[in-house]
């Protein structure tokens, strides 16, 4: 089974998204899947740096506050694309989203839509279909 890179793990556990383009099941459409941290609330929270920009997870239990990973695919019909960045609204014909507890249970879920992971980027999904 492929691995994530760990560049990727690093910046998902510090409250970054990641995102990909992934093979469609129908004709004339595309499909993304992106990937965020769950964090307990108990245990932590994601800091948002103004001055930077930086996203970063910050402990409050001396413990590690990511319970898990959120993994969302979803199939849009390109004619619902209107241009870069906007969706037309119901685009997305098919929305699935899996939690996994840990990276070997993220890479399992992944596996489902892709087997090249070399292809995930930070950002959400959606992004590289207009590069």
């Amino acid at each position: 089974m492929p691995k994530l890179n760990i560049l990727l793990v690093d910046g998902l556990r510090a409250g970054r998204t990641i995102g990909t383009v992934v093979p469609a099941t129908l004709p004339g459409h595309c499909a993304t899947v992106d990937v965020q941290a769950i964090v307990d609330e108990a245990k932590g929270y994601v800091h948002h740096d103004v001055r930077t920009g930086r996203l970063s997870v910050v402990s409050t239990a001396g413990e590690d506050p990511i319970a898990g990973f959120k993994v969302r695919h979803q199939e849009i019909d390109r004619e619902h694309l209107k241009y870069e960045y906007e969706f037309q609204d119901n685009a997305t014909i098919d929305e699935t989203i899996m939690v996994a507890a840990d990276q070997t249970e993220l890479e399992q879920v992944l596996s489902r839509w892709t087997d090249d992971f070399s292809k995930f980027y930070f950002g959400e999904g959606w992004m590289g279909l207009f590069w």
